[in-house]
């Protein structure tokens, strides 16, 4: 497959917390598709975050498909967000090529 039309799937699990900051991001791309989830349990590095009281805090997901060479700025900025904070939040970031099925 060529490069320039090769894609890559972004998922970007972080803090709910982070919602504003990783918005701002989105709209810095001009990102126009993506998908969010909400509230998302689960245990990584971290520690567990279920949303009660022995385990508080909730994660987003967010999956973004874009061209890949459009990928590596989408990581900068995500990075730099990541270093803002001077506790880096939770934040974790993966990527795998797809293929767009109709």
């Amino acid at each position: 497959m060529e490069e320039a039309s090769r894609i890559q799937m972004v998922m970007v699990v972080y803090d709910e917390g982070m919602e504003e900051d990783v918005q701002e991001v989105l709209e810095h791309l001009e990102a126009i598709g993506y998908t969010k989830l909400l509230g998302a349990q689960g245990r990584g590095r971290s520690g567990p975050r279920l949303g009660d009281p022995i385990w508080p805090g909730l994660n987003n997901i967010l999956c973004v498909a874009l061209p890949a060479s459009e990928v590596p700025d989408f990581l900068q900025r995500i990075r730099q967000l990541r270093s803002r904070f001077r506790r880096p939040p939770a934040l974790k970031f993966f990527v795998w090529d797809v293929v767009e099925e109709d």
